[in-house]
């Protein structure tokens, strides 16, 4: 009986078929690995905390699921997308539900009932929530990987399908979080990311020359003392002085010589040379008023806009030098231009309470 020799077609396809099993083993292995667990949940957190600050509204994200997923096997439905690129030219996609941004433009577009949501400027604004949202991602990749790590970020254009965006023959790694505003949930929101491409940042191991390089303490203690290489010990304690050395140092108390000149406070006060800075120049303002206002109300400011401070009509307004509160006064016109009448000089007092 005569063995059959395989084909080259038949050898090529086992070949590539292996690192395809070994692959595949060591995605799932991410989902265990505690460093995207750890991601998993900063960015449980971050996502909320960024929503939050830029629409004005307490929002919260929860975690939902994480999985590897083939991008055949994706539902598709109409999701924004925003299509980042790592260092490596590989794709992370930061995806939310339709109605998820119809929830966020609500509250950080200049026009938001529109007929037409998916305008340019609402797409510029909802850019806005993508930009920090990846700036987590990378803040958190870098702090798992101790590299820098960077996305660049391309705009929205509209709901869309999955499936334009990925590669057909890829599998990718799925953190899926819900976000909940007012108490109730909106919809999804997440990231999509090439399994390769976290595999390679999360689940590498360490580069040669990363590793651990022993003491010199454990190298001579891993040799025998009759053959401690001299020449490697003098490498090491080139520059060190020995105790022979050091037998040979004297030490001194130090000694300094009696204070001369005039003595007590005024004569001090007299001998400082004050004109040496009497030409510094100081900036002086006068301030009105402060306020304070949230994001949203800043982004929605337009000509016209009136901003209501935190002072009374006819109170004294504060005169400050160099940002340091130093009197009060009132405001007056001098011609054409405006002035301020000192009304009070601040006490030591006054100006401590307003430092702290």
């Amino acid at each position: 009986m005569t063995e059959r020799m395989l084909s080259q077609e038949e050898i090529d396809a086992m070949v590539k078929s292996e690192p395809k099993e070994e692959k595949e083993t060591k995605l799932q292995d991410l989902l265990t690995s505690d460093k995207v667990n750890q991601l998993f949940d900063y960015l449980e957190a971050k996502i909320g905390e960024k929503i939050s600050l830029l629409t004005g509204e307490k929002a919260q994200t929860k975690k939902q699921e994480i999985y590897v997923e083939h991008a055949g096997r994706f539902k598709d439905g109409r999701l924004v997308i925003s299509l980042c690129s790592t260092d490596n030219e590989k794709d992370i996609l930061i995806y939310m539900e339709e109605v998820v941004a119809k929830a966020l433009l609500s509250h950080i577009s200049a026009s938001p009932k529109e007929n037409n949501m998916w305008t340019k400027q609402n797409m510029d604004a909802l850019g806005q929530v993508f930009d920090a949202v990846a700036d987590e991602f990378s803040k958190a990749i870098s702090e798992a990987t101790k590299k820098h790590f960077s996305l660049a970020v391309a705009l929205p254009e509209g709901p869309s399908g999955l499936q334009e965006f990925l590669d057909e023959k890829e599998e990718y790694l799925v953190l899926d979080y819900a976000l909940d505003w007012k108490g109730s949930e909106v919809g999804k929101l997440g990231f999509i990311a090439d399994g390769s491409e976290m595999l390679n940042l999360l689940a590498m191991k360490d580069e040669e020359g990363s590793e651990e390089v022993p003491s010199i303490d454990s190298l001579i203690e891993s040799m025998e003392d009759d053959e401690l290489d001299e020449e490697l010990i003098s490498h090491f304690t080139e520059g060190y002085e020995t105790e022979e050395d050091l037998d040979d140092v004297v030490v001194k108390p130090v000694q300094f010589p009696p204070l001369s000149g005039a003595s007590g406070v005024g004569a001090s006060v007299k001998d400082s040379n004050l004109d040496i800075i009497l030409d510094l120049p100081v900036r002086l303002t006068v301030e009105l008023g402060r306020t304070h206002r949230t994001l949203k109300d800043i982004l929605n400011l337009r000509p016209g806009s009136v901003l209501e401070l935190e002072r009374l009509a006819g109170e004294p307004v504060d005169i400050l030098a160099n940002g340091v509160f130093i009197a009060k006064g009132e405001v007056v016109v001098i011609d054409e231009t405006f002035g301020v009448k000192i009304t009070e000089i601040a006490t030591k007092e006054q100006r401590i309470n307003r430092i702290k």
